[in-house]
């Protein structure tokens, strides 16, 4: 062959190349852009019907990028601190706390940020809303779609039933000696590098807790935590950190489907759900194993895990009939995981952090920590669950935890779709409206909070005639931060209680502060959708 035909066959293998790559990328590609294009048209019809009804919006002039930093969903871009900023500064130009911004593709969303119109959403007509598609998605994932998070309806109503009872307050005092126990290991593994000739030793602190609420979880639901190492490595991976997968899940689910097959980010998450969830089913078989083998053996008189609870657990309503099938009790399982650990650990990862950068904080909580521990009655106390039922009684120590979760709110925004017109704040909202309530942006409010609205003050949940705002505040608490009504977060009490053993304890052994170079200016980063902080260091110093 000479060299004219080899260059002319080079050439012509080239372009078949490129051909046929250009083939491939229009068979990738072809179908995320008429998805697109359809979104597009249903966007602006949605668009059409929510500026028919008047809800107000941003102005025509605001450029693209601005539209992009409105709206809490977008947070992989920009921050959900800097997004909810610019919420509540467009809720005050506009001068209406129900206003409509673009999502990053152009899908309308009305933003809710108000009490009246949050509580109205997720409580008052709360038989008008399901959670976005998106949402459920996502959640889905994590929790399965027997979830009760996820059921609706009546579907919803029989799986609260038959696990309502085992979150009520006086069930969860039986954990008081699972927390108390991991809080005194806690203390211990820190104990021997802080001996105070040694000064303040510095500890990374996120991780440690993402560990302590899975094992708390583990012992409470299986008695064991013989799998918090692999939980732990599987949820960092699920969650994110720095390396943040909700930005690429929203491309894969709404335009490219094929980027969870080809994005190396989607296929590390994808794998560790499936741990997760494989870990999680061969807990709950080999417990139906054990039982079916002891079938002669009464439960009745031996201590129960939550499994146990779970896997006895009858429909108060329906005593005759079926229990949870294996599905739901791992999916039930796989809540806990996922809603309890992730957002207790992030709540107790800020609340170290606060303590450290505000010494006057510190030393009120330890104060009141202090003269509740050396009281007559909490010395009296032969159990755990007789202490833990005194912490929760501590006042400063709540309004520590209220204004924790105020600014550091673990669940920013929730999104809901109306299925049928509704009105919010004097506002006609159409069928088929994606909600978001800005849960966020509500606890920034000055109406509400007051002009210090950005200072961490415990003292501002004070009630009584000296705080006029008292009132408004504590109807804030119905939705701070486990949302309201029969949607609301099951397991509240026991993260509560869970955080106030944790403070309580590393308190009361030391001294917080933050590491050289560090000031309170400067927070943490704030990773993923739960805000959690990163590459969080205290200095930690043993108190006499």
């Amino acid at each position: 062959m000479d060299g004219m035909s080899m260059l002319w066959f080079g050439a012509t293998f080239a372009a078949g190349c490129v051909a046929l790559l250009g083939i491939g990328l229009c068979v990738l590609v072809a179908p995320g852009l008429v998805r697109l294009l359809l979104r597009h048209l249903q966007n602006e019809k949605e668009m059409a019907a929510l500026v028919k009804a008047g809800v107000p919006q941003l102005p025509p002039t605001e450029p693209v990028h601005r539209y992009a930093r409105c709206h809490a969903h977008v947070f992989p871009l920009v921050g959900v601190h800097e997004s909810t900023r610019y919420l509540v500064q467009m809720a005050r130009m506009l001068g209406s706390e129900v206003f409509v911004v673009r999502f990053i593709t152009g899908a309308p969303r009305v933003v809710i940020s108000s009490l009246s119109g949050i509580r109205h959403v997720l409580f008052v007509n709360l038989s008008n809303y399901v959670r976005a598609p998106l949402a459920r998605q996502t959640l889905s994932d994590l929790v399965g779609e027997s979830s009760v998070i996820l059921a609706e309806g009546p579907e919803h109503a029989r799986l609260r039933r038959m696990v309502h009872s085992m979150f009520k307050a006086s069930s969860l005092l039986d954990a008081a000696p699972i927390f108390f126990k991991l809080a005194r290991e806690l203390v211990e593994q820190w104990r021997p590098a802080c001996s105070t000739e040694h000064g303040a030793v510095q500890h990374h602190v996120e991780q440690r807790m993402v560990t302590f609420a899975l094992d708390a979880i583990l012992q409470y639901s299986f008695n064991s935590s013989a799998f918090t190492d692999e939980l732990a490595a599987a949820y960092s991976t699920i969650f994110g950190g720095d390396d943040d997968p909700i930005l690429l899940m929203m491309l894969e689910r709404m335009m490219f489907p094929w980027l969870k097959w080809t994005s190396p980010t989607l296929r590390r998450r994808q794998k560790a759900v499936r741990s997760v969830r494989e870990l999680s089913r061969a807990a709950v078989e080999d417990r139906q194993r054990q039982r079916t083998a002891s079938q002669d053996v009464d439960h009745e008189s031996e201590p129960q895990d939550m499994l146990d609870k779970l896997l006895d657990a009858q429909d108060p309503e329906n005593p005759s009939g079926m229990n949870l099938s294996q599905t739901e009790v791992v999916d039930q399982i796989l809540t806990n995981f996922s809603a309890g650990q992730a957002t207790t650990s992030v709540v107790m990862s800020w609340g170290l952090w606060v303590l450290a950068s505000n010494a006057v904080v510190q030393q009120n909580v330890h104060q009141h920590v202090s003269e509740l521990q050396s009281s007559e009655k909490y010395c009296a106390c032969t159990s755990d669950s007789a202490r833990l039922e005194l912490l929760d009684q501590l006042e400063y120590l709540d309004w520590f935890i209220y204004e924790l979760m105020r600014l550091y709110l673990p669940v920013p925004f929730m999104t809901r779709v109306t299925l049928a017109d509704d009105i919010i704040d004097g506002w006609l909202v159409p069928k088929g409206t994606t909600c978001v309530t800005d849960l966020a942006a509500l606890m920034l409010s000055r109406d509400i909070f007051g002009e210090d609205v950005d200072t961490f003050r415990p003292e501002r949940w004070a009630p009584g005639p000296a705080n006029p705002r008292a009132l408004a505040q504590r109807e804030v608490l119905s939705v701070l931060p486990f949302s309201i009504g029969p949607h609301s977060c099951l397991g509240r009490r026991f993260a509560l209680f869970e955080i106030k053993v944790v403070l309580s304890s590393v308190l009361t052994a030391f001294h917080i502060s933050l590491p050289a170079g560090a000031t309170s200016e400067k927070e943490p980063k704030r990773c993923g959708f739960l805000g959690s902080p990163s590459n969080v260091s205290l200095c930690l110093s043993q108190r006499n």
